[in-house]
């Protein structure tokens, strides 16, 4: 039985964020967050909003379908209502439901955003996720060389091609963007494998500039995470409004990225101590046990 207000099944259990991303897709901002499991899920209310899709219809579509309802999860996503339990797929199954939405059913004026949705969506997520994802145990993973990105780029493409032959006998409009997309894949790893031969050099300055610019931690990530959640808290005690993405988002223009999770190592302690000031300026006074962002 589903929960009318949170749109998700009441049976299923909620999980938790250890990383959440905000990447803008064009005109829209797509959520991603990923579990302690190591699994990236993707909120299907906001693409169904952004689209114009009745979300009704399309959460009925998804849990007829048996390959996708068994993957269903809800998940505590941050919305400007603060956190909320949402209904979610995997990253991983996100072209099935996408492939599944036919934009020849949807007004004219949408049907190119349809198709882009379609074609590009999964590619701007993965890329936001896929090079970074922890490991199932929280292990942080030891920096890669430039040949290991490479190499972990092209097994992702071709795990994607993978997956589309499979879905291939099950949807028909899927089958018709599947051909066309393996051709692109193969002609892609074809320009990867010519563009690597001789490229040592280039690779040995891609590994330093990777090295320079290591990201935080997820340990790191996460106290600052909470440390926004303690900004926002006493800004909305203080202005009786949800702070949340306003703190994020001067967050991020003040360090120049686009989530916490990309600010780099030197950025860390800078971020730390700038969200401590801001949480001292605006806390209200209160019992001495009060929690210390530092």
């Amino acid at each position: 039985m589903a929960d009318p207000e949170l749109d998700v099944p009441a049976t299923i259990q909620t999980l938790a964020v250890i990383r959440e991303e905000h990447i803008q897709f064009y005109d829209d901002e797509l959520t991603g967050a990923q579990v302690a499991d190591g699994t990236v899920y993707i909120p299907l209310r906001p693409i169904c909003d952004y689209l114009q899709l009745n979300w009704s219809g399309q959460r009925q579509r998804t849990l007829r379908d048996a390959a996708l309802a068994e993957t269903v999860q809800t998940v505590e996503i941050t919305t400007n209502q603060g956190l909320r339990p949402m209904f979610c797929l995997p990253l991983e199954m996100l072209p099935g439901w996408l492939f599944g939405l036919n934009e020849n059913k949807v007004r004219p004026d949408l049907q190119a955003k349809v198709k882009r949705y379609r074609r590009e969506c999964f590619t701007v997520l993965w890329r936001a996720f896929g090079p970074q994802r922890a490991s199932p145990l929280g292990d942080t993973i030891e920096p890669r060389t430039g040949a290991e990105l490479a190499l972990e780029i092209a097994e992702a493409v071709a795990a994607l091609a993978r997956q589309q032959v499979d879905l291939e006998g099950r949807y028909t409009t899927m089958a018709d963007y599947m051909r066309s997309h393996v051709v692109k894949t193969n002609q892609t790893l074809r320009r990867h494998e010519e563009r690597l031969a001789g490229q040592e050099d280039r690779i040995e300055a891609l590994e330093l500039r990777v090295g320079d610019m290591a990201t935080i931690t997820p340990a790191q990530a996460g106290e600052i995470a909470e440390a926004v959640k303690l900004v926002a808290e006493a800004l909305g005690i203080r202005d009786g409004s949800n702070q949340y993405q306003a703190v994020y988002r001067e967050l991020y223009k003040r360090f120049g990225v686009g989530s916490y999770a990309h600010l780099t190592q030197p950025q860390y302690d800078d971020a730390r101590a700038w969200l401590q000031r801001w949480f001292q300026r605006v806390a209200p006074p209160s019992p001495p046990d009060t929690p210390d962002i530092s």
